[in-house]
C-alpha cells in the first residue's frame, strides 16, 4: 500500500421529511432521509505493474437512501410502553473504476416499565451492515439490552446488563474488490455478558425562582 498526495477535501449534504402521528395511545414517526458524500475518500485497489496496489483516493460519490417507521405504544399509560423501529438503507457506492450497491434492512424493538421513580428498559437490536468503498461491514452480534434503574432524591442508580445471554460477538467484513477482494471473521469476547453500573448525582446549582399567581 502507498499514501497519495493528491487528496482532496470532501463535502456532504443531507435532506430530510419526517411526518409525525398520535392518536390515543399510539405515536408514530416516518422518516425518508437522503445523503449525498461528493469526492470522498476511500481505500481504492489497482493493478499495477503485476502486483496489486493499495491507495487512498477520492471517489466520485457514496449516496445513502433512508426509509424509518418508528412507533410506540402506552400499554399501561405512564407504567408500560413497548417500541418498535422498522429501517430499510440503500448504498450507492460510485468509485473511480467500481460502482456498488447494498440494501439493508434493520429492525429493532423494545420494553418499558416505570413506576415509583424506577424504570426497567429490556430493548434488542438486529444486525448492523454498512458500505464504504468496497467493504461491506457487517455486526452479527444482535444487541440484547437490559437496564434497571431507581431515583432517589437527589441520586440516580442505574444497572445495564449487554448481552447477558450471548458469548461471542462477531465482526465481518467482505471486500468487493474483483482483484483482491476478502471475506474476514472477527471475534469479540469482551463485547458480550457486560455488566455496568452508574451512580449519579444532581448539583442543583445557581438561582431558583417561584412563580407568582
Amino acid at each position: 500500500s502507498v499514501g497519495s498526495g493528491n487528496l482532496r477535501t470532501f463535502s456532504t449534504h443531507e435532506g430530510s421529511l419526517r411526518y409525525e402521528y398520535s392518536h390515543k395511545r399510539l405515536y408514530a414517526q416516518f422518516t425518508t432521509a437522503y445523503r449525498v458524500a461528493v469526492n470522498p475518500i476511500e481505500q481504492e485497489k489497482q493493478w499495477v505493474d503485476g502486483s496489486v496496489l493499495t491507495s487512498y483516493a477520492n471517489l466520485r460519490n457514496a449516496q445513502t437512501i433512508d426509509l424509518r417507521a418508528n412507533a410506540r405504544y402506552e400499554i399501561i399509560p405512564e407504567w408500560l410502553s413497548a417500541n418498535t423501529t422498522l429501517s430499510w438503507r440503500r448504498f450507492m457506492v460510485h468509485g473511480n473504476i467500481y460502482n456498488h450497491t447494498f440494501n439493508r434492512l434493520r429492525t429493532d424493538f423494545g420494553i418499558t416499565v416505570t413506576h415509583w421513580n424506577a424504570f426497567l428498559d429490556l430493548s434488542y437490536n438486529t444486525s448492523m451492515k454498512s458500505l464504504y468503498g468496497e467493504t461491506i461491514e457487517q455486526n452479527n452480534g444482535q444487541g440484547f439490552w437490559i437496564a434497571a434503574g431507581y431515583k432517589y432524591r437527589n441520586f440516580n442508580f442505574t444497572v445495564v446488563g449487554l448481552n447477558p445471554f450471548t458469548s461471542d460477538f462477531k465482526l465481518e467484513s467482505t471486500n468487493l474488490n474483483r482483484l483482491a477482494g476478502y471475506h474476514r471473521n472477527s471475534h469479540f469476547n469482551f463485547m458480550s455478558r457486560q455488566l455496568v453500573i452508574q451512580i449519579s448525582y444532581n448539583i442543583n446549582w445557581g438561582r431558583k425562582y417561584n412563580s407568582g399567581d
